[in-house]
């Protein structure tokens, strides 16, 4: 395969970057502010000479391509315009009304004559500093422990020449790695409610005038029950990885390690929240106290019991994990190109939330003082414990990851 070419110097110049800034050793970024579409796919080709059919092929052949004037979804309009950007096909008036709102956008480049990670560098939508993601690059180096990590983000690399000394250092880590975004967590749940108090006993009495014992101090009610703890919040949908071109004009040189490795995945699912923890039992009433009459009292009324704990909250449900929305096209030397291996992981979706932990039991009301010459109440017992929630449920929704092209030329 032949690729068109072009020098860090041209492209720096397409660019507007300041080549005696640049010869100086120093880093230009600019921020262009793109119009319309068609300046945008201007500044992709500076990126990518080699746009055409076979590129889009590679980018997003698995992703079908649809019709303007009958699929007006974002969904489908992406997928037109990147045919647009990378391929050089046209683009329908109906999509450049619909993609018009966009613009105008802010769209960061970065010229180096020579770069070099000296550890993790992370790029994201919140992190795209101080390495963005179009990168135009005389010699790029990555030192022994330093890697590179794209988080939904597309991303754009070109270079003429890349050096790789030692490795990443990490199990769980590739020299470059272009990631989705794992989903959000969903929240634990709420406290139960506590239990209502039990009432309280009714009062004791005397009779003849006060001279009889009459009535005994009546028990306290039991405690109400503790509410149920509210329910987890369900997993966030992971967010997909995008396109990512990786241009290598001149040498690759490598180091003890003799392969410079490419992994993807897209976004995993996130969490489903712990469900909230029942609420705690009420106090159980307090026994009314006996009464005390002229000749003898009664008997004071026995504690209530402590109302049963709240069952715990629902967990919520696993999110699922998402497609990659673009594949992964490495262009290098074909002198080079087995010094490069790839591997693509199946996202997998998020884990579902555990029910929320069983509300403890109320404690038990005071039993009733006795009334003269009569016994007191019997003490009350605690409550029950609640019943620990359900779990959330599960997400059978896999991601599917980009595919990885190395492309030799």
């Amino acid at each position: 395969m032949k690729i068109a070419q072009t020098s860090f110097r041209e492209r720096a110049q397409q660019l507007g970057h300041s080549l005696e800034l640049l010869d100086m050793g120093l880093s230009v970024t600019s921020t262009t502010k793109v119009q319309d579409v068609d300046q945008l796919r201007d500044v992709t080709r500076i990126f990518n000479p080699n746009y055409g059919p076979a590129l889009t092929e590679k980018l997003f052949g698995n992703i079908p391509l649809t019709d303007a004037e009958t699929d007006g979804s974002a969904y489908g309009t992406l997928r037109r315009v990147n045919e647009f950007l990378y391929g050089d096909a046209p683009l329908a008036a109906s999509d450049r009304k619909r993609v018009a709102p966009s613009f105008p956008i802010q769209m960061e480049t970065t010229s180096a004559q020579a770069y070099t990670l000296t550890g993790p560098t992370i790029i994201s939508p919140t992190q795209p500093a101080p390495w963005g993601n179009n990168q135009n690059i005389g010699v790029l180096t990555i030192n022994d422990g330093a890697y590179l990590s794209v988080y939904q983000t597309a991303f754009n690399l070109i270079t003429d020449g890349l050096v790789r000394i030692g490795s990443s250092g990490s199990t769980n880590l590739a020299d470059i790695n272009i990631f989705g975004a794992t989903g959000t967590y969903g929240g634990t749940g709420s406290g139960g409610s506590v239990g209502a108090t039990g009432s309280v006993g009714t009062n004791s009495s005397c009779t003849v005038s006060g001279s009889e014992p009459g009535d005994a101090g009546g028990p306290g009610g039991t405690g109400g029950t503790g509410g149920t703890g509210g329910p987890g919040g369900p997993g966030g949908t992971g967010l997909p990885s995008y396109q990512a071109t990786i241009t290598i004009n001149g040498t690759v040189t490598v180091g003890n390690n003799p392969q410079i490795s490419i992994w993807t995945r897209s976004g995993t699912g996130g969490s489903g929240g712990v469900g909230g923890t029942g609420g705690q039992g009420g106090t159980g009433g307090n026994g009314a106290n006996g009464a005390n009459c002229e000749c003898t009292g009664t008997n004071g009324g026995n504690a209530g019991n402590g109302g049963s704990g709240g069952t715990g909250g629902l967990g919520g449900n696993a999110g699922a994990a998402t497609n990659a929305s673009g594949n992964i096209v490495v262009n290098v030397p074909s002198a080079y190109a087995g010094l490069f291996t790839s591997a693509s992981f199946v996202a997998p979706p998020g884990n579902y939330g555990t029910g929320g932990g069983a509300g403890s039991g109320g404690v038990a009301g005071s039993a009733g003082s006795s009334g003269k010459h009569s016994d007191g109440g019997n003490g009350g017992s605690k409550g029950a414990t609640g019943s620990i929630g359900n779990n959330g449920n599960a997400s059978t929704q896999s991601g599917t990851p980009a595919t990885i092209s190395i492309s030799p030329f």
